[in-house]
């Protein structure tokens, strides 16, 4: 009778502790932790798609790729109150990542990758003196990244053509 209560026991602290730990994972963590997790989950979506190599899923994995790397990269570790434009700007460059892709779905997939680094300057140039300078600098490394991204592209059609 007394192992058996032990036993009942250690299964309801055992219960308890997932719970607990449950809890922590989905609703104790800060804002910025659970879209960070949505980012991830995104470009695990993202390899998912690339997986299978159809054109439309490759603009699906790139344009989800993207979005996750936005969520992961640029959202700041505590959202306060001054990050708020921040966030708005993130909002935008993800809607404007959506817009491209809907409107270039039979396109090739560099015009895609051209036209979302294009409205990610514009977007930068004109909310420059609204964002803050740490919002900036890991926008701009998204952006020497992407810029690279694109001259390989035109490599690659100098080198085909």
């Amino acid at each position: 009778m007394i192992i058996r209560n032990n036993i009942l026991l250690n299964q309801k602290s055992i219960s308890n502790q997932l719970q607990s730990y449950l809890y922590k994972i989905f609703f104790d963590r800060s804002t910025s932790y659970k879209i960070r997790m949505l980012g991830i989950f995104l470009i695990i979506m993202s390899i998912v798609f690339f997986s299978f190599s159809f054109h439309l899923n490759t603009k699906i994995s790139l344009t989800l790729a993207l979005i996750g790397l936005f969520l992961i990269l640029l959202i700041p570790g505590k959202i306060l109150p001054e990050n708020i434009i921040d966030i708005k700007i993130i909002v935008i460059i993800i809607t404007w990542i959506l817009l491209m892709f809907l409107l270039t779905i039979n396109v090739d997939l560099e015009i895609l990758f051209v036209l979302i680094l294009l409205g990610i300057l514009l977007i930068k140039e004109f909310t420059d003196k609204l964002t803050s300078s740490s919002f900036k600098k890991r926008l701009n490394i998204f952006i020497f990244s992407s810029l690279l991204i694109f001259l390989v592209l035109v490599i690659k059609r100098i080198i085909n053509f």
